[in-house]
């Protein structure tokens, strides 16, 4: 008997919807105008999907995949090194004695919470913020403290990798932390620059 995988539960979206209709169920999840463009983009992405069974539709589907721009296109004032050597870091979970069905590392104190970059292809600022969070997250001498909570801004680093970026156009994330490194840029809290999210585009 044949079954079908469920993309998107919200969408209703399921792998034996054809493009056309997986786009129509799209369109009306997400209140999205349908185009040209937008339709053959998704068409796209659907067809990876279908292929790859650990992805998920999601509300960018439809997006022109701009975040493979070259670095060399911005026209860089700046250069910076990528070939940075850091420190190992000792894994901080412990040898389990037995295999748990589930486990939320939310829970155990190890991860910030995940965040929503919304239409904005920021996902490159979205990691680099994730990892500055749990790395301070992580260290024996920020634990049990006010750092526990910390929510760095996005948005703010958005704003501050100077022409390392392309804002919601995308970006790179290695070279956006070997830039944090090398530049000691400043890092801001999420209550002090928000990004609002006004009918499905991030307002910068």
């Amino acid at each position: 008997m044949l079954f079908s995988v469920v993309y998107n539960f919200r969408c209703e979206i399921i792998s034996s919807d054809t493009q056309i209709d997986a786009y129509v169920k799209f369109l009306r999840c997400f209140s999205k105008n349908s185009s040209e463009q937008s339709q053959t983009v998704f068409n796209n992405n659907y067809q990876f999907i279908l292929n790859n069974i650990n992805c998920d539709v999601s509300e960018n589907m439809d997006q022109v995949p701009q975040n493979s721009f070259k670095l060399q296109s911005l026209k860089l004032g700046l250069q910076i090194n990528c070939q940075q050597q850091y420190c190992y870091k000792k894994d901080p979970l412990q040898v389990l004695k037995q295999i748990y069905k589930s486990i939320d590392l939310r829970e155990a104190g190890l991860i910030s919470t995940a965040k929503n970059q919304g239409a904005c292809g920021s996902c490159w600022a979205f990691a680099t913020i994730a990892l500055l969070e749990n790395n301070a997250l992580n260290q024996n001498k920020t634990n049990n403290n006010i750092w526990k909570d910390l929510d760095l801004s996005e948005q703010f680093f958005i704003s501050n990798v100077r022409g390392f970026n392309d804002y919601c156009q995308g970006g790179e994330f290695s070279t956006a932390i070997n830039y944090f490194q090398q530049h000691q840029v400043t890092v801001e809290l999420e209550t002090n620059y928000t990004s609002v999210i006004i009918t499905g585009v991030e307002q910068l």
